[in-house]
């Protein structure tokens, strides 16, 4: 039963709220890497895609916050 008291810990709404660029670089690293799936270059694509989106959103935030 630790594992699910664990997990409830960490999946609050306030964690989600704290993450989200991470949720939302999600989509377009999907989206991109769409069309190699089922081949090698699909998680190559979608880790790249995903650690760029996931700055550029940071960036964003960083930007809008100041």
């Amino acid at each position: 039963m630790g594992f699910w008291n664990e997990l409830k810990e960490e999946w609050t709404w306030k964690s989600i709220k704290r993450n989200w660029p991470d949720y939302v670089a999600i989509i377009p690293a999907f989206c991109v890497a769409e069309p190699y799936r089922g081949t090698w270059k699909f998680f190559l694509i979608w880790c790249i895609t995903f650690i760029i989106s996931r700055f550029v959103i940071l960036a964003v935030k960083k930007l809008i916050s100041k």
